[in-house]
C-alpha cells in the first residue's frame, strides 16, 4: 500500500513548467494566456479575452479614485496586477463567470457552431446549382432558336437591319457635311 501525502496550498505560481503524473483538475476555469476554457457539465466552451480591463478591474479603479492606466495582455498579468492592489486573490473574484460576456468574447469551437454555417452554405450551392442549370438550359434553347432560325434569328436580324439603316443614314449626313464644306471652300 502507498502513502499519498496531500498538501493544500492558498496558490502555486510557476516559473517554469508544472508536470502532473497524474491528472490536472480544474473546478471552473483553464486561463491560458488571452483564453479561458469553461466546462458547463456538457461541452467545453473557450472565450477570448477581450482588449479592456477586467470589469472587476475598472470597477475597482472607479470607486477607489485611481488615477493609474493600468495595461495587460493576458488573464495571468491582469491577476497579477490585481494580487499587488489587492483587489483579488483568486482568477475567479477577477473574471467572474457573471461578467464573462464582459471581459471575454466567446471563440467557436466544434461542431455545434459549425454546423448551422455548413448547413446555410450547403442550402447556397444548392441554389447556385440550380441556377446555373437554368443558365444552362436557356443558353441551349437560345443556341436551338438561332439554328432554326427561329424567334432569336429574327430578333437579332431586326437589330442588325436597324443598326445597319442607322450607321447608313449617318454615313449619309457626314458625307453631305463634306460635300458642302468643299463647295463653300472652292467658292
Amino acid at each position: 500500500m502507498t502513502t499519498t501525502t496531500i498538501k493544500v496550498f492558498d496558490g502555486i505560481r510557476s516559473n517554469t513548467d508544472v508536470v502532473a503524473e497524474g491528472s490536472l483538475v480544474a473546478g471552473r476555469s483553464v486561463y491560458l494566456k488571452d483564453i479561458r476554457l469553461v466546462h458547463d457539465g456538457n461541452t467545453i466552451a473557450a472565450f477570448k479575452l477581450r482588449d479592456q480591463k477586467p470589469k472587476v478591474l475598472a470597477d475597482w479603479i472607479a470607486s477607489s479614485g485611481n488615477s493609474v492606466d493600468y495595461s495587460a495582455n493576458t488573464c495571468e498579468e491582469w491577476h497579477h496586477i490585481c494580487l499587488h492592489e489587492g483587489i483579488c486573490a483568486h482568477m475567479d473574484e477577477l473574471f467572474p463567470f457573471h461578467n464573462i460576456d464582459i471581459d471575454f468574447e466567446e471563440l467557436e469551437l466544434g461542431s455545434h457552431s459549425w454546423q448551422p454555417k455548413l448547413d446555410v452554405l450547403t442550402e447556397r450551392f444548392d441554389e447556385l446549382d440550380v441556377v446555373n442549370a437554368l443558365d444552362a438550359e436557356l443558353v441551349a434553347e437560345f443556341v436551338t432558336q438561332l439554328s432554326a432560325g427561329g424567334d432569336a434569328f429574327a430578333l437579332i436580324d431586326s437589330k442588325v437591319l436597324v443598326e445597319t439603316q442607322r450607321a447608313y443614314d449617318a454615313e449619309v449626313v457626314n458625307t453631305d457635311s463634306i460635300t458642302a464644306e468643299i463647295l463653300r471652300a472652292d467658292a
